[in-house]
């Protein structure tokens, strides 16, 4: 999960796909549904722009799994930490077959935010790029990024960050800038109760404080988001792009 720098970027979510490069945006969908319908998107837009060089690519939220891992009790060294990761993986994925990691480096002590991508995906994916003369420089997740993105208006915050994006959504709770707690989930046509429920749900598990305000990332969905405000939670609207896939292409 690294910082993008390449200067072709891409965004991939179900059924579509989006990229910027030297002339602009451009955005295809494909009728097939999921990553296979993001890739045959990709697909299409490559062949008519034809861009060449490095890639940086987005995922969205709803071809991830997050986990928010304790640290392990002894320092490890990387390829240590990759095989103890790989562990963990296993644990929550029922064996973990068909998942590749992706994960940062943590600061010592801190918990390890992890990210499972389907392999199959990424081969896909890899595969596509490669064809088309194009090399993956850096994959990230939406959350990672949305979230690194921000960080320097969440370095010391205690609360709540929240990425909506249609049909799923990412909570994180922050004590100190330190991400203390995470939730990723489904949700529905209502976003705004599904986020209350959420925020209402990790409270009720009484894992972490449950105060502060909610910093949130909701890039081309609307809603009364202000209307948490009413369960004690004041909301923060963070600015972003007009359109989701605008958003995953801001470097």
């Amino acid at each position: 999960m690294s910082p993008l720098s390449a200067r072709l970027r891409i965004a991939l979510l179900p059924g579509r796909a989006a990229l910027a490069d030297g002339q602009g945006q451009a955005e295809a969908e494909d009728a097939a549904a999921g990553w296979p319908g993001a890739l045959a998107a990709l697909g299409r837009l490559l062949a008519e722009r034809r861009p060449k060089g490095a890639a940086s690519v987005v995922l969205s939220q709803h071809f991830v799994r997050f986990f928010l891992l304790p640290p392990p009790a002894a320092w490890l060294r990387q390829a240590e930490m990759q095989a103890w990761l790989a562990e963990q993986l296993r644990l929550a994925l029922d064996g973990g077959e068909g998942w590749q990691l992706l994960w940062q480096p943590p600061m010592p002590g801190r918990p390890i935010l992890v990210c499972a991508a389907e392999q199959a995906l990424l081969d896909a994916l890899r595969s596509l790029l490669s064809d088309a003369g194009i090399k993956l420089r850096h994959l990230e997740p939406w959350l990672a990024a949305a979230y690194n993105r921000r960080e320097p208006v969440l370095r010391r915050a205690t609360g709540w960050y929240a990425l909506v994006e249609p049909g799923v959504a990412g909570l994180m709770r922050l004590e100190r800038g330190r991400i203390a707690g995470l939730r990723q989930r489904q949700i529905g046509p209502e976003p705004v109760e599904e986020l209350r429920g959420m925020v209402a749900r990790e409270s009720l598990l009484g894992r972490t404080s449950t105060g502060g305000e909610l910093w949130l990332d909701s890039a081309g969905m609307r809603g009364p988001w202000q209307s948490l405000a009413s369960s004690g939670m004041p909301v923060r609207e963070l600015p972003t792009a007009a359109t989701l896939h605008g958003a995953m292409l801001t470097p």
